[in-house]
């Protein structure tokens, strides 16, 4: 696994440790100590108090060049007090004999890896040149991995090769049925749903702190929402080819759904054209397609002097309600990453992420299937001017089976089937030894020898059988069923 901030913590966390009790490379492991607590704090991790004292007792010739590139609680602790040789007790009263704990109680505190490239495999931007429209670029590495010509951005590896395009802009509009609801649809729902559920319950704020997520503004800033906002302005601006288009739909015989998906679909093909000239990667992965190549830049400048805050607000002044889009990259980029990093990491029948199972109990309101309900169903069944759907169904029975015994000379052991009575599924082997189901008439009420009553109902199967529908759901063809054969009509 690649080695993220709170791993890198860890180990300059042991080293530091290490040097304090045999006094070998004491300032430079306390400096590499100190900048990997800066780096975790700025990925989202709050230090505990066994690391602030680590800091605290840090006395080091490092100067900070510049007080404000600098953040968060290291951001109070002075460098400059104190020399090398004074007693290393901090502020908090941290001992050498608390090291041992320290050393066994590292900051894995379940985040992600931090994301990042080889430079060894990945080919860097140049000085200067920006993330905007960017596609990265892989090359061949050491002799000596055996990986060395696994090409992970490549099409037999990455599953957005050439196609991400596509794979956004069918995000936005279904790209078959014109009744379906798209994709970003669905996910606005669920992020509407999620912001008031925190709003909701206090416990959960925290996730739109500076460290998380930040608040998200779901009149204005979900994806389908900047989607709406582009279609509406498309719309406006070739509003008389759009009515040109409708006509000719209308003419065709399409209903207005149909007419609206047509020009959803001609809108975000557009889109698509576009998108495959200009998306860049990482473009996709912060979901920036409704931002200009211009504004993306911005946006990467942004990130570049104020990290992925949601707190320092980036905003465009041209999107409906002017929302902050940094909690809108954050979420983009945790919601498009993740499926392809668990499709490069994780075994391939378990790509996604794993979740318990919690069986939903029914309520104590609810009703248990008993096998009585399917005939009661049918008795109380009337279609206007007949008998009840059980007594139909006898009747279609009686009728079928008496032709299927004249057609095999064994009227004999034709026995009607009363309304009293049901259907049991029996299976038995035919003349020619090839199994066979039949169905045998038994009461619906009967009490056995010992005087226990005994009832027998329908079941899905015999049901079936009556009616004459296959697995599939579907009227068995002429002369196919299984137990009529030749006698069987068809639908």
């Amino acid at each position: 696994m690649r080695e993220g901030p709170l791993e890198t913590l860890d180990r300059h966390r042991g080293t530091f440790l290490k040097s304090l009790l045999d006094g070998i490379g004491k300032f430079d492991a306390g400096a590499e100590f100190y900048f990997s607590a800066i780096n975790a704090e700025r990925s989202g991790y709050v230090l505990n108090p066994h690391d602030e004292s680590l800091l605290k007792m840090f006395n080091s010739v490092i100067r900070k060049a510049d007080e404000q590139q600098i953040t968060g609680q290291s951001a109070s602790y002075d460098l400059n007090q104190g020399t090398a040789d004074e007693d290393m007790t901090g502020s908090a009263g941290f001992q050498q004999s608390q090291m041992s704990y320290v050393m066994g109680h590292g900051a894995g505190m379940n985040l992600s890896p931090n994301p990042s490239y080889q430079e060894q495999r990945i080919v860097p931007p140049e000085p200067g040149q920006t993330l905007s429209g960017r596609q990265f670029e892989m090359v061949d590495g050491h002799e000596d991995d055996p990986y060395r010509t696994h090409n992970f951005l490549g099409s037999d590896m990455n599953p957005l090769h050439d196609n991400t395009h596509d794979i956004v802009g069918d995000f936005y509009v279904h790209p078959d049925d014109p009744y379906a609801e798209s994709q970003s649809q669905k996910d606005h729902h669920k992020e509407d749903k999620w912001e008031q559920f925190i709003k909701d319950n206090p416990e959960y704020d925290f996730l739109h702190n500076k460290f998380h997520y930040g608040p998200l503004d779901t009149n204005h800033g979900t994806n389908h929402k900047f989607y709406e906002h582009d279609y509406l302005n498309w719309s406006t601006n070739n509003a008389s080819e759009i009515d040109k288009l409708r006509l000719s739909l209308e003419e065709q015989g399409l209903d207005e759904n149909q007419i609206e998906h047509e020009l959803r679909k001609a809108h975000i093909n557009e889109k698509k054209a576009e998108w495959k000239e200009n998306l860049g990667m990482m473009d996709y992965f912060f979901g920036m397609e409704w931002l200009t190549p211009e504004q993306r830049h911005d946006a990467y400048e942004h990130m570049k002097k104020n990290g992925a805050n949601p707190t320092e607000a980036f905003r465009t002044n041209t999107h409906n309600g002017n929302p902050n889009w940094m909690p809108r990259f954050i979420r983009n980029f945790h919601q498009r990453f993740s499926g392809l990093y668990d499709h490069w990491v994780k075994h391939a029948p378990t790509p996604g992420n794993g979740m318990q199972i919690k069986p939903i109990a029914l309520p104590a309101s609810a009703v248990e299937v008993a096998p009585e309900m399917n005939w009661d169903t049918m008795r109380n069944h009337n279609s206007p001017g007949k008998v009840n759907s059980w007594e139909r169904a006898v009747n279609h029975y009686n009728e079928i089976a008496r032709d299927y015994h004249i057609l095999n000379d064994s009227e004999n052991k034709y026995k009607p089937l009363s309304t009293a009575q049901t259907l049991r599924v029996t299976n038995t082997v035919d003349e020619f030894g090839q199994p066979r189901r039949e169905l045998e008439v038994v009461p619906i009420r009967q009490v056995d020898t010992k005087g226990y009553a005994k009832e027998y109902y329908p079941g899905y199967e015999v049901m079936k059988l009556m009616l004459g529908i296959d697995d599939d759901h579907q009227l068995y063809p002429k002369g196919e069923h299984p137990l009529w054969g030749r006698a069987w009509d068809g639908p």
